[in-house]
C-alpha cells in the first residue's frame, strides 16, 4: 500500500537538553512519517516538538541539520554531499571513504577506478 503513496519531504523539530534540532526526512504519508519520527525519537532519547510536510512550512536549508553517516557528525544540511545511494555525508573525505567502504565493487566494475584513486 505504501508503494501507491509517493514519498514526501517532512521536517521534524526534536528537543534534547533544551536545544532544538531540525531534521528533514522522507516518508510516504502521515502515518509513515509519524512512525519514523517516533521510532527515531525513542531510539535517540529525544523529545518531539513538531513535524510536518516541508511544503507546508517555511524553513530554509541553513536551519536544517544533517547527520553524516560516515563520521557521525552533525552539520548544516546546506553543505551536505549526497551519494547516489542517498547517503548524506559532511565532506569530500567522508564521501571518498564511504565510496571505498560501501561501493568499491560498483565503481570498480563500472570503470570509475579514478574515483578510488582521488582519495
Amino acid at each position: 500500500m505504501l508503494d501507491d503513496i509517493p514519498n514526501e519531504q517532512w521536517v521534524v523539530c526534536f528537543i534534547k537538553n533544551g536545544k532544538k534540532r531540525l531534521r528533514r526526512f522522507y516518508a510516504a504519508g502521515y502515518y509513515n512519517a509519524y512512525d519514523k519520527v517516533l521510532t527515531y525519537a525513542e531510539k535517540m532519547q529525544l523529545d518531539i516538538l513538531w513535524f510536518k510536510e516541508k511544503r507546508f512550512c517555511n524553513i530554509n536549508a541553513r536551519e536544517l541539520e544533517a547527520f553524516c553517516i560516515y563520521c557521525n557528525r552533525m552539520f548544516e544540511e546546506s553543505i551536505s554531499i549526497q551519494c547516489h545511494c542517498n547517503a548524506i555525508l559532511c565532506s569530500r573525505e567522508c564521501y571518498y571513504a564511504h565510496i571505498k567502504f560501501k561501493h568499491r565493487d560498483y565503481f570498480n566494475n563500472n570503470g570509475f577506478s579514478n574515483v578510488m584513486a582521488e582519495s
